[in-house]
C-alpha cells in the first residue's frame, strides 16, 4: 500500500473545516480569557477583590523631600488594614478598608472604619498597621473614600518600628533615615513636620 492514496471522508478534515475549528477554538479561548479576567477583576457587590500587595500602584509619583511635603493632609492616622473592596466613580478603583487606631489629625475617631485608595491600585497587606497621610478629595466619591497623598506617606509599623516597603524610593535619604526608627520617634517627627 506504499503508493496508495489516503481515503478521505467527504467534508471531514478539509482545510475549510480545520480553519473553522481553529476559529471556534480561538473564540472559545478568548471567551474563557474574558470570563477569567472578569472573575479576577474586582466586582462591585461588596465582595473583597483579590489583590497583590503593591505599595506603588500604577500612578506616576513625583519625588518628595520629607515629611513636611505632607503638611496639607486632611487626615493623619495610624490604621490597620481590615479588607479590600472596589468602588466606582468614572472607573473602578481598589479601596483598602482600614480601622483607625490613632488620630494625629482629622475628623475621625479611634475605632472608626475608613476606606483608603490611591485611585491607582495600591494594595496594602491585610492586618498591616500603617501611618498614612490622606486627603478627603473634592469630587463626590462613593462613600467616604480618603485618598493617599503619596506612597511615601505610608509608614508600616512592625514590632513598634517603621519598616519602609522595599518597593519605595530607597534613594530618598529622608525616607531611608526613617526606616527602623521607633513608632514614637516617627510620631515626634510627623508632629514637628506638620506644625513647622
Amino acid at each position: 500500500m506504499s503508493g496508495s492514496t489516503p481515503v478521505l471522508v467527504p467534508g471531514l478534515f478539509t482545510a475549510t473545516r480545520w480553519l473553522r475549528a481553529l476559529g471556534v477554538a480561538l473564540v472559545a479561548l478568548a471567551v474563557v480569557g474574558v470570563i477569567g479576567c472578569g472573575s479576577s477583576t474586582p466586582n462591585f457587590n461588596g465582595e473583597a477583590p483579590l489583590c497583590e500587595v503593591n505599595f506603588t500602584g500604577t500612578g506616576s509619583w513625583g519625588p518628595t523631600m520629607g515629611l513636611a511635603d505632607f503638611r496639607g493632609a486632611d487626615l493623619i492616622v495610624k490604621a490597620e488594614v481590615s479588607g479590600h473592596r472596589t468602588a466606582r466613580l468614572d472607573q473602578d478603583f481598589l479601596v483598602n478598608q482600614m480601622v483607625v487606631q490613632r488620630v494625629m489629625r482629622g475628623d475621625v475617631a479611634e475605632g472608626d472604619k475608613i476606606d483608603v485608595s490611591s485611585g491607582g491600585g495600591i494594595c496594602l497587606p491585610l492586618e498591616d498597621e500603617l501611618y498614612l497621610f490622606l486627603s478627603k478629595g473634592e469630587a463626590p466619591f462613593p462613600g467616604s473614600v480618603y485618598w493617599m497623598i503619596h506612597p511615601q506617606g505610608l509608614f508600616p509599623i512592625v514590632d513598634s518600628h517603621v519598616q519602609i516597603h522595599e518597593s519605595l524610593r530607597t534613594e530618598d535619604d529622608w525616607l531611608t533615615a526613617l526606616n527602623g526608627v521607633t513608632e514614637d520617634e516617627l510620631r515626634r517627627q510627623i508632629e514637628q513636620a506638620i506644625d513647622g
